[in-house]
């Protein structure tokens, strides 16, 4: 009896002893600890605080990542890409693809950083073909990124001048029942038209990727660059949709926002229009109020300064990077309390901060 109650002890110590490995080895080990901190700060969305942990541990995680989660790893590789670090985005790649059991989404998505860090390079025959691997394998094709190396692909061959390589793939696309891909492919044959010259095509596009998706960002960047190219960077009319125009900032240069409000039908019986702006990356926000002018009591406006840096909310002073977006709308409590119906717009980061909207008819800078 003493000998089988012996058994039952030893087995039980073996299987806590199993179940308790890893952590025991976490503790022993610094560098993992400091590893799945880093895991854990990405997966909360501190990626600012995951990179600061992981950077000094670059040649650890080489050996370590068998023990991390494959988002992490993921976004680790992808990370690399980013800072132009392609040599190491393509060896944790590989690392991971060749020895790692991963879901289909997490072969796929590890395959597109692949492509993509082959693509900055500038590898774009290397690239094509790793997004054409994703898409031959029924099993990752089906997963969201199978879509994306569908457009991954149209791009390469974008870059590379197969124009009608890249209209045949686009037309299909098209026939896609989403209608954010389907703003994806109006994008793709927008971009496409702008690297040869049509811009009038290219703004057709543009006009269908709106219709489809109205705050598609990208496809603000690209209209910024179609107004450059035109010389129409100061025309109003070219971005303006359902009662406000979006257009663009430069750090530095004060934001001036116009309101024409023919009825008081906005303001109604208030003294101004509270303005909420937003920074979606620096996360910055501030409000503003635009006031009637002296010689109309109808046009409202409103500036608010503008500069580069970290942001400081609350502080009347707007603080952007070069790769943020603004947004900015009506106040939301504003508008329910007087049933007014206004969806946010975005401003590119890109040229001047002129910024206009109207609740009637839109007068250009002429007519202003």
């Amino acid at each position: 009896m003493k000998q089988f109650s012996l058994r039952i002890w030893m087995c039980a110590l073996a299987v806590a002893s199993f179940s308790i490995g890893p952590v025991v080895q976490a503790a022993d080990d610094p560098s993992l600890v400091t590893l799945r901190a880093a895991a854990a700060a990405f997966h909360a969305g501190q990626e600012a605080r995951a990179w600061e942990l992981y950077s000094p541990l670059t040649k650890a995680f080489r050996q370590q990542w068998v023990n991390l989660d494959s988002d992490f790893v993921i976004w680790v590789a992808d990370q690399h890409r980013k800072q132009k670090q392609f040599k190491d985005a393509v060896e944790i790649a590989d690392s991971a693809l060749n020895s790692r059991k991963m879901t289909p989404p997490g072969t796929a998505q590890l395959m597109l950083v692949k492509g993509d860090t082959l693509r900055d390079q500038q590898n774009f025959a290397a690239a094509k073909l790793e997004y054409e691997s994703i898409d031959r394998n029924a099993d990752l094709r089906k997963t969201p990124f199978g879509q994306t190396a569908r457009f991954r692909i149209v791009d390469v061959l974008r870059q590379t001048h197969d124009f009608e390589g890249a209209d045949a793939i686009i037309e299909r696309l098209k026939d896609i029942a989403d209608p954010v891909a389907q703003a994806e492919a109006y994008f793709m044959a927008a971009k496409i038209a702008f690297d040869r010259e049509d811009y009038p095509g290219a703004r057709e596009n543009l006009i269908e990727v709106k219709k489809r998706v109205p705050d598609h960002v990208e496809s603000v960047f690209l209209e910024a660059d179609l107004n450059l190219r035109e010389d129409r960077l100061q025309d109003p009319e070219l971005e303006i949709g359902d009662r406000v125009l979006t257009t663009y900032v430069i750090p530095g240069r004060p934001v001036t926002m116009k309101m024409q409000d023919r009825n008081l039908a906005v303001v109604r019986g208030g003294g101004g229009i509270p303005i909420e702006i937003m920074t979606r990356k620096g996360k910055d926000r501030e409000l503003m109020n635009l006031l009637p002018s002296p010689r109309d009591p109808t046009l409202f406006r409103g500036t608010l300064n503008t500069k580069l840096g970290d942001a400081v909310t609350n502080d009347m002073r707007l603080e952007v990077m070069g790769d943020d977006v603004v947004v900015y709308q009506i106040l939301e409590s504003f508008q329910k309390e007087n049933s007014l119906k206004y969806e946010s717009k975005v401003m590119a980061i890109l040229s001047d901060g002129d910024l206009t909207a109207t609740a009637g008819d839109f007068q250009t800078s002429e007519a202003r």
